[in-house]
């Protein structure tokens, strides 16, 4: 079971908090799914990338749209979604999702966007299991 508290997450999702209050850790149990959202200040088109990160490692891409203000987002031409791990993305915030989590799926989870690479709050999430 995912354990957060609920009215931050959401003010955050909202962008009702600032990004250093939307510093979340997140525990989650083998086979959970699990939501991260991240707030974006987008007004033109631009890309919004998800990473992961542990410790002793670069980042990795773990998702990528453009941000279209006139249509829907739609993948960046360079990167390959999965269907386990689905990002979205809204007028303010985007999220990522992971369907049944496993433990290499912890680490430290945060979005970036515009050509600029601004980045935003981030998420530890740590996976228990066997």
């Amino acid at each position: 079971m995912v354990q957060v508290k609920a009215l931050p997450v959401l003010f955050c999702a909202m962008g009702l908090l600032s990004e250093t209050l939307c510093s979340l850790t997140l525990e989650a149990e083998v086979g959970d799914k699990v939501t991260i959202w991240c707030q974006h200040d987008l007004t033109n088109t631009g890309y919004i990338f998800w990473f992961k990160q542990i410790i002793g490692s670069v980042p990795l891409i773990m998702g990528c749209k453009k941000f279209r203000t006139s249509a829907p987002s739609v993948a960046c031409h360079f990167f390959t979604e999965s269907e386990r791990i689905v990002m979205s993305v809204h007028d303010k915030n985007t999220s990522l999702t992971i369907t049944a989590v496993n433990v290499s799926d912890t680490g430290l989870y945060y979005c970036s966007y515009s050509e600029k690479m601004i980045f935003s709050n981030s998420t530890s999430l740590q996976v228990k299991g066997c």
